[in-house]
């Protein structure tokens, strides 16, 4: 539904293209393109939550105890090891 409203708003705007060539100003335009664009990304964050929920969860968690969580310092650190203060 959010899709369907980017798309009006944005004929709508395009539909005023003409004015906006003429008086370089078009308020109309503007708003309706900003509308439009909001619109659009709010219906794509829509899309994009659903494809999320449909996702099946990871089998094994994202960390695991005991282990580094990354490859920088694989064995820990020491304060010497950042470098001077």
């Amino acid at each position: 539904m959010q899709l369907l409203a980017a798309i009006t708003l944005y004929i709508l705007a395009v539909a005023r293209f003409p004015a906006l060539i003429r008086s370089k100003r078009d308020t109309v335009f503007i708003a309706g393109f900003l509308a439009g664009t909001s619109a659009l990304f709010t219906g794509l964050l829509r899309v994009r939550a659903v494809i999320a929920r449909m996702r099946p969860l990871p089998d094994s968690p994202a960390l695991t105890p005991g282990e580094s969580g990354s490859a920088v310092y694989p064995n820990g650190y020491q304060l010497e090891d950042l470098g001077p203060c």
